[in-house]
């Protein structure tokens, strides 16, 4: 998988607890929960589904739809923040930037959870490079809850790749400065030389305040547990990725859906990949794209070819 979905544990468990699974919740029912125009419950459900290790053949229609659902949500949704503040805001558990200043090195490469406000920034460094992130400058919020407290400033850095439309709606929010977050972030080891260097961060994961001053769901953790159930959707019911695989040739959602597919079959055994190819084989003699096609008949030699060991 991509680099930026090596979220530690800790990580996605901080923003989105872990939910012990009901008596009455079975993986059939929470399998159809995965399809809920709520978010929240949606993401409850994967998190529950993943939680029991074991995905019935039956739900493996509804694990590709709700990875679909995901990454149409990060690659194509709309981020709401809402235009005025709660009198408090209730940042939760998390960690104050001076704990992270005055010990950086155990929190190196390790998660923790801030909570403040965000604007779009132009600074960067090391390795963060304008190609590859978005800078972001972070302003932290007081103890209290009801200003920001400037004695610590902050940059932290977010994928290009998954964080267009954050961005977007961040700098439409900087004249009446709403874009309060919680961040679960690190402190990169790639990019810490010196104790001077703790102020240089990367982010794993946002949440923005919702209209009613609560926190909206993890904005990128579906992706995370798309690629869980996709992984355990294949194992269970292979066939259930083509559609993902032989879409027709589409835009960045279908393209960037068609990878996180192939990159699941592929991790199956051969024995498996075998009848997959061949049906991979067929759509390909359907594509009058010829480009596409050829794409598709040189996936299908993949498919069929021995893994080295």
């Amino acid at each position: 998988m991509v680099r930026f979905f090596g979220f530690c544990a800790f990580a996605l468990a901080s923003l989105l607890p872990l939910l012990v699974i009901a008596a009455d919740e079975s993986p059939e029912i929470l399998a159809r929960k995965l399809v809920s125009p709520n978010r929240a419950e949606r993401l409850q459900a994967a998190e529950k589904l993943y939680a029991s290790t074991t995905l019935p053949k039956e739900c493996a229609e509804e694990v590709v739809e709700f990875t679909r659902l995901e990454y149409s949500h990060v690659l194509t949704g709309a981020v709401e923040i809402p235009d005025k503040l709660p009198a408090v805001i209730k940042p939760g558990a998390v960690t104050r930037l001076s704990q992270i200043k005055a010990n950086p090195a155990d929190y190196l490469g390790k998660s923790f959870t801030v909570c403040g406000r965000i604007e779009v920034s132009d600074s960067w460094y090391g390795t963060y490079s304008s190609e590859h992130f978005y800078s972001l400058t972070f302003f932290e919020l007081d103890k209290d809850g009801t200003d920001i407290d400037v004695s610590n400033l902050v940059h932290f850095y977010l994928p290009r790749k998954y964080g267009r439309n954050m961005v977007d709606a961040v700098q439409k929010t900087e004249s009446n400065k709403t874009s309060f977050v919680r961040i679960a972030g690190t402190l990169s080891k790639a990019n810490y030389k010196e104790p001077e260097d703790w102020d240089q961060l990367e982010v794993e994961d946002i949440q923005f305040l919702d209209k009613k001053g609560g926190w909206q769901p993890p904005y990128l953790s579906g992706l995370k547990l798309s690629g869980d159930l996709l992984g355990m959707a294949a194992k269970s019911n292979p066939d259930a990725m083509l559609p993902l695989v032989i879409a027709p040739k589409g835009g960045e959602l279908d393209e960037t859906l068609r990878k996180v597919a192939a990159t699941n079959i592929l991790a199956l055994d051969l024995k498996t990949r075998k009848p997959l190819a061949t049906k991979v084989m067929q759509a390909a003699a359907k594509v009058k794209d010829k480009e596409f096609a050829a794409a598709m008949r040189a996936f299908a030699m993949q498919l069929q070819a021995i893994k080295p060991k």
